[in-house]
């Protein structure tokens, strides 16, 4: 603990302290005093005397470590932007990444995360109304139809997650009417060349 107080980190099989070019690198480094290759990635937390102090404040004795968060629960990650120990409790799995609450509002509030919105469009529902009002004015549906299965074939592959699960029928059932009103169309149309 008070090499983690002294900022000072050690190489784990000779014991001698790690150079800073050691750490962050790009590839695998080696120890200057042993050549044991190894990574050594440090988070910017690390060197804020400050929270170091804190979390080490609460650390059970022991080989494992402690929440940042809650120092009596043990760690089972680490968040990917500040370093610090995380708990199950505390750890979010943001867009394939661990972060700690701090670090995800901070993210939100610098707007580096996509995952939350504050409006959600149901296209599945709009493609649905795409087909059907125009009906009420059948002749625009020779402008709607298409745009309709363009509109389906734009928004199909998108994975949005909402809070109740949607299905992909309305996609299939828009695309159903919109064919069915091109080929009305088709059909009206060769009626009238072909008495022409």
């Amino acid at each position: 603990m008070t090499q983690l107080a002294c900022h000072t980190i050690t190489c784990p099989r000779c014991g001698s302290p790690l150079p800073p070019q050691v750490f962050n690198a790009p590839s695998d480094v080696s120890c200057p005093n042993c050549g044991l290759v190894m990574t050594a990635t440090l988070y910017p937390r690390f060197f804020n005397a400050g929270d170091v102090q804190k979390a080490v404040s609460g650390v059970p004795m022991g080989r494992e470590s402690s929440c940042y968060f809650h120092p009596e629960k043990l760690a089972v990650s680490l968040c990917s932007e500040c370093g610090r120990f995380l708990c199950s409790l505390c750890e979010l799995n943001i867009e394939g990444r661990i972060v700690c609450p701090t670090c995800l509002e901070k993210l939100d509030q610098e707007k580096r995360v996509s995952t939350f919105t504050s409006e959600v469009a149901f296209t599945d529902a709009i493609s649905l109304s795409l087909a059907l009002f125009p009906m009420l004015i059948w002749p625009i549906t020779f402008i709607t139809a298409p745009f309709t299965l363009f509109y389906i074939w734009r928004h199909l592959k998108e994975t949005k997650q909402y809070i109740i699960p949607r299905k992909r029928w309305r996609f299939y059932l828009a695309g159903l009417i919109a064919c069915v009103q091109i080929t009305a169309w088709a059909i009206l149309f060769t009626g009238i060349f072909t008495r022409i």
